[in-house]
């Protein structure tokens, strides 16, 4: 068992994050993006859509952009210890709210970072 958990480690060792992200998540594997380095490389300047048509585009300046309901979606983004937060407006309505991210291939879940609450899920492009 002892050998096993070894070479389990040193096989893990050759695939850092970055790389099992490369291609998208590599084997379908669920990640945390945790950082604001993986979320500029993997997330930030690709479109989320989600499946009733809404978008959003987190730009790598930190600019906010999309369309929510048919209302156009404009603010900033930032990074906050863990968290990818968002302030910004639709339609009207103020956004003020913060997300852990997770990326599965090209699906994007945002999370809420006070742990309960309804997730965000969308498909990368």
């Amino acid at each position: 068992m002892k050998r096993l958990f070894s070479y389990v480690v040193l096989i893990a060792s050759f695939f850092p994050l970055s790389s099992a992200l490369a291609d998208g998540g590599g084997l379908g594997l669920k990640v945390r993006i945790a950082t604001i380095g993986d979320f500029r490389e993997h997330v930030a300047d690709r479109q989320a859509v989600d499946n009733r048509g809404n978008w959003t585009i987190s730009r790598g300046n930190g600019q906010l952009a999309g369309q929510i309901n048919g209302a156009k979606l404009t603010g900033r983004w930032n990074w906050q210890d863990k968290y990818y937060c968002r302030e910004g407006s639709a339609g009207g309505q103020e956004i003020s709210d913060c997300w852990r991210v997770e990326l599965q291939s090209d699906t994007l879940r945002l999370r809420p970072s006070i742990g309960y609450g309804t997730s965000l899920t969308y498909r990368l492009k």
